[in-house]
């Protein structure tokens, strides 16, 4: 077995993982030790710990770190606003929580910390915000210097000895509110990129007549962001005239991705519109509806939207009391990663794509639980997926009666 060492490379260098160099003190008696050994043996631990957090958890929301609206704290000093004047602070409030930034950092927040989101901008950022501009609202990991005390003696090149050097660095974090959107995670893994940004995006705020936050942008904790299933054009649970029922299998059922999926993947079988038989006689026979896939640009590799439509001639009458069952098999269905999409449709919550509430309308829908149900002034939008990818997407919606005026 040969004992050959291999040369180690700086972390700099193109094409290799963007590692420290790990190396610790070895002690030995008689061995001189100062700063640099005690701080040497700090770090080492210190990397080896962010390097486990950050290459085998991932990075994201670990628990908790909600925002949600918030009133401003009393202030006996200020002066009274009119309804019609532009408020001098805008105030949100992120709850307690735990969450791991793309460095390895872990951000402890163990108690809820009101923000002034106006107080975090300059004057042009405040007025583009007040005049509908997203801000962003990020969180990032901070050293923070504490308990100074005055060294005994200067260091070893014999400085000036300083009024005081910090004795302590507490692990704690800081809030930031950019109008410049983060940038988007497209990393298959920690080790394809490195962390460029390590603040963590938590929520978007706008203003409209008061303060709006959205809380879709926060990322749990995961090695990468899987590709789901983000919106689909019709109710999951409704229900639909039979008129319009086959109005929407001619026009196609759409299905709204997070991301890019590759388009020679979108074969047949992978999606199929299963119609389960109702009404008043023999109930129970199930049929599969035959279906084109189309994607929204045909030529292109990438899409984003899947269309299952059924060819007019080949359509059936709908009848009442059916139920139209929409089956994905997201295993086969591949992002611009080649990762499976997560498409498992966890308590049935993916949303009815905003541009078809409209066009079409259900007459019923199934109850949101209370633990999904958004906080006022908060917003999350709900997407498929586990957290792992592939599993099987299913929705359906139900078939009124001709004469339900409430289905149209």
């Amino acid at each position: 077995m040969s004992n050959k060492r291999h040369p180690h490379p700086q972390a700099s260098e193109p094409g290799g993982l963007a590692l420290p160099r790990f190396e610790r003190v070895n002690y030995f008696y008689g061995q001189l030790l100062g700063v640099r050994e005690f701080q040497s043996e700090q770090q080492f631990f210190l990397e080896k710990h962010r390097l486990h957090n950050r290459y085998l958890h991932g990075y994201g929301v670990v628990c908790g770190l909600e925002v949600r609206g918030a009133a401003a704290p009393p202030d006996p000093g200020a002066p009274p606003q009119t309804a019609a004047a532009l408020p001098a602070s805008a105030w949100i409030e992120i709850g307690c929580g735990l969450a791991l930034d793309c460095s390895g950092n872990e951000i402890a927040v163990g108690w809820p910390t009101p923000v002034d989101v106006l107080g975090h901008l300059s004057g042009d950022g405040r007025a583009e915000l007040l005049n509908g501009k997203p801000a962003y609202v990020s969180l990032c990991f901070v050293e923070q210097p504490i308990e100074p005390v005055r060294p005994l003696s200067a260091d070893s090149c014999g400085g000036l000895v300083p009024e005081s050097v910090p004795s302590r660095l507490r692990d704690d974090f800081c809030v930031r509110v950019s109008l410049e959107a983060p940038p988007h995670d497209v990393g298959c893994s920690p080790c394809d990129t490195p962390c460029g940004e390590p603040c963590l995006p938590l929520a978007t705020v706008r203003w409209n007549q008061g303060l709006h936050v959205d809380n879709s942008i926060r990322r749990t904790i995961a090695p990468f962001v899987p590709t789901r299933i983000a919106g689909v054009s019709w109710a999951h649970g409704g229900t639909y005239r039979p008129a319009l029922a086959d109005h929407m299998l001619r026009e196609g059922l759409v299905i709204e991705l997070s991301d890019d999926v590759h388009a020679e993947t979108l074969q047949r079988g992978v999606l199929d519109l299963w119609i389960v038989q109702g009404g008043g006689g023999r109930r129970g026979d199930i049929y599969s509806a035959p279906i084109e896939l189309v994607p929204d640009n045909p030529g292109t590799q990438l899409t984003r939207w899947i269309t299952a439509r059924v060819p007019a001639h080949l359509a059936d009458r709908i009848d009442p009391g059916d139920r139209v069952i929409i089956q994905l098999r997201s295993a086969f269905v591949l992002d611009r990663w080649c990762r499976a999409v997560d498409g498992e449709h966890i308590g049935g919550l993916v949303p009815q794509l905003p541009a078809y509430q409209a066009k079409y309308p259900s007459s019923t829908a199934p109850p949101i639980p209370p633990c999904m149900r958004p906080q006022p002034q908060t917003f999350a939008r709900w997407t498929s997926g586990n957290g792992m990818p592939a599993g099987n997407f299913e929705s359906w919606f139900y078939i009124g009666d001709d004469d339900d005026n409430d289905s149209l």
